[in-house]
């Protein structure tokens, strides 16, 4: 007898891989709201960073001699 008789036959293929792809579906989702989130933390931690640095930053600036002071 082939085996695809011994496990049920084509119905129960169909929901044996129904199944198999609902799971690997919600296995996605997960990984996808893992993967946001941790994106989400890191952008956050860079963007507190670098705002830190340009806050403290000294704000002078040098000015450049035009082309009449230069004569």
């Amino acid at each position: 007898m082939p085996k695809s008789k011994q496990r049920g036959g084509a119905k129960a293929h169909r929901k044996r891989i129904a199944a198999r792809n609902a799971k690997l579906g919600v296995l996605r989702k997960k990984m996808q709201k893992e993967y946001s989130s941790m994106f989400e933390e890191k952008l956050k931690d860079l963007e507190q960073k670098f705002s830190g640095e340009t806050k403290n930053q000294d704000s002078s600036v040098e000015e450049t001699p035009t082309v009449e002071e230069q004569q």
